[in-house]
């Protein structure tokens, strides 16, 4: 019994896998209306009801393809129903026939007597009508042509979430490149003032360049990494820059613990960072304070970018001859936010007490995903 049970299951497991949804609506939904045949009359069940029962259950099988054509068609409603009714009239009439004429061919229950054939043909086509024969038929359409409108809802569903999964990756890959030469620009630019004053810190800052620049290309393939490797990739950023300004920057780090496990969009918080460096080194008196600070309860993230110095208002198209660059990166923030969590984030920047405040807070939510097959 112990070896059989193991093999039961893997054979009803491999019987689900192989039956589409309608051979197992088919099957469950005839067999009960068997069995409230057989309850409601169990003495004359077998055989005239059974019989009444196989050849209806033969019907719909003749009718499923026809169905099936007709929907691979793309039909209106009016189509779909004017069907029904001709597929269900059609069925009951041949039910009743082909049951008469077993009846009649095996000597068993109700089958015509001393009439012609075409007389009884026409004698059965308004007996189907008049007494509602069709009816279960019609409602075996409704059910089949209502599961698959249901199937094609869901379908279409699932391709549109799809499809803007595709659309938001790629548009997330787009912005993403456009940051890489944004980085790479500012940070060779840094490189080349120190290489004729000191070459040893230019050689250093180059390294530190190599590995940021190894991060961006690791990260690549990657919508999404985990604060801790951003903030890792950040703070070889500002190492970068530290090398440059030496005294003149200060950097302090203050990240909780359970934060850096959050996932966000690769190279999001650099723009807000780089920004703090260029223009907190413009306005600010020195040395440039910079803060970065990450904290996250009840799947929120809360990260704050805070340097010394004056906020840098844009141009109101975003961008302006003498501060494109802040324009262009928190623009890049706002539109990956916007596409990695519509509607669950807060994004900010403001002075306070001569101090440029970049805020952006995230919530998490996960959204359940649902499949439907009907062959």
């Amino acid at each position: 019994m112990a070896y059989l049970s193991p093999t039961l299951v893997m054979i009803v497991s491999s019987l689900k896998n192989r039956l589409s949804l309608f051979w197992i609506l088919q099957i469950v939904g005839w067999a009960g209306y068997t069995l409230d045949r057989w309850i409601l009359n169990p003495r004359n069940f077998f055989p005239v009801s059974f019989t009444y029962l196989l050849i209806a259950f033969g019907l719909t099988l003749c009718l499923r393809p026809i169905y099936r054509r007709v929907w691979n068609t793309s039909p209106s409603v009016l189509k779909v129903g004017l069907v029904s009714v001709l597929g269900s009239i059609a069925a009951g009439f041949f039910w009743l026939l082909v049951s008469q004429f077993l009846f009649w061919l095996f000597d068993f229950g109700p089958y015509p007597r001393g009439v012609t054939w075409p007389g009884y043909l026409a004698e059965t086509f308004i007996y189907t009508l008049s007494h509602h024969k069709p009816f279960l038929f019609l409602s075996w359409s409704a059910l089949y042509f209502g599961i698959k409108y249901w199937q094609g809802l869901q379908q279409q569903e699932e391709r549109a979430l799809r499809a803007a999964a595709l659309a938001k990756e790629a548009e997330l890959q787009m912005l993403s490149y456009q940051l890489n030469p944004h980085f790479l620009f500012n940070s060779l630019n840094s490189a080349s003032a120190l290489i004729r004053e000191d070459p040893p810190r230019a050689e250093k800052m180059l390294n530190e360049l190599s590995e940021f620049l190894r991060y961006s290309l690791a990260r690549a393939k990657n919508a999404e990494v985990t604060l801790r490797d951003e903030l890792e990739a950040v703070r070889n950023y500002l190492a970068i820059e530290k090398i440059r300004f030496e005294d003149k920057l200060a950097i302090s780090f203050q990240i909780n613990p359970a934060a850096e496990e959050f996932r966000v969009p690769s190279l999001l918080i650099h723009p807000l960072v780089e920004n703090a460096v260029k223009y907190g080194m413009q306005t600010s008196s020195l040395p440039l304070n910079i803060s970065v600070a990450a904290q996250a309860t009840n799947g929120s993230l809360r990260l704050e970018v805070i340097n010394t110095g004056k906020w840098v208002q844009p141009s109101p198209n975003g961008t302006s001859p003498t501060h494109r660059g802040a324009g262009i990166g928190l623009q890049n923030v706002r539109q990956r936010l916007e596409q990695a969590f519509p509607q669950q984030h807060r994004f900010e920047v403001f002075e306070r007490d001569e101090h440029v405040h970049a805020v952006l807070e995230i919530e998490r939510k996960q959204t359940p995903y649902r499949d439907h097959t009907m062959a």
